[in-house]
């Protein structure tokens, strides 16, 4: 009696049966759970890597900031220190009004541009001659008082394109951008006449005396020299 036999025998788990590769690639495919991170569990993952903040290394961590506070609130004083001291600079210590540092900034930007300038602009001194007669008969309060009373006339009298400020002692300074030195000689007298023809109340007695010069702005001048072509200017006027 003949007993019919499977040609080819195939053993469990070569071809898709239960097990073998079939089981292996379905365990691969299947989702691996994730790592949970030992420990603390409010431990946190950072860039992929478990990590803990423990007791020591949040001492260590507080130990830092205290550390850093007191350097931050030191750099913030050095830096309203640092915006008064740029005020400072800039403006004059009792009259308000541009220190000579910042009106000569102001006049050496004026001259590297005026070529672009479709007027000729100009400078004025301004030179408060009776300053020194008030300090000696009423000291140094209606001394000053009297400077930032001529500062203020001044102030007053400047266009919004004008640049003005003190140049020291009693002396102030004006740049006119829209005045040929015609023009700007004219704007000087009037406000000279202004001052000199109401004297200060606590100096009564006593005139201001209010003397300028002018020069007119070319890009071959530096500041200093324009200056100095003004106090030629109030000289040869005034010096007489």
């Amino acid at each position: 009696m003949e007993v019919n036999r499977p040609d080819t025998v195939v053993p469990t788990g070569q071809h898709g049966g239960q097990g073998g590769a079939g089981q292996r690639h379905r365990e691969e495919s299947e989702p691996k759970p994730e790592a949970q991170p030992p420990g603390d569990p409010e431990a946190f993952e950072v860039e992929g890597l478990a990590a803990e903040i423990t007791p020591a290394a949040q001492a260590a961590l507080d130990a830092l900031v205290a550390e850093i506070e007191p350097l931050r609130y030191q750099l913030k004083l050095a830096g309203e220190r640092e915006a008064r001291l740029k005020e400072d600079i800039a403006r004059h210590a009792f009259l308000g009004v541009p220190s000579r540092r910042e009106f000569m900034r102001e006049l050496g930007h004026v001259l590297a541009h005026v070529e672009q300038l479709t007027t000729a602009p100009s400078v004025v001194v301004m030179h408060v001659a009776g300053a020194d007669a008030i300090r000696r008969r009423h000291g140094r309060g209606p001394y000053e008082g009297a400077l930032k009373h001529v500062a203020d006339a001044i102030r007053a009298s400047v266009h919004p394109t004008d640049a003005f400020g003190s140049l020291g002692g009693h002396d102030f300074g004006l740049v006119l951008l829209v005045a040929d030195p015609v023009l700007a000689r004219e704007r000087a007298r009037q406000i000279a006449e202004a001052l000199n023809g109401k004297p200060y109340a606590p100096a009564a007695g006593l005139p201001l005396d209010v003397i300028f010069g002018v020069a007119a702005l070319t890009a071959r001048l530096s500041p200093d020299a324009a200056l100095a072509y003004a106090d030629r200017d109030m000289v040869a006027n005034f010096g007489k």
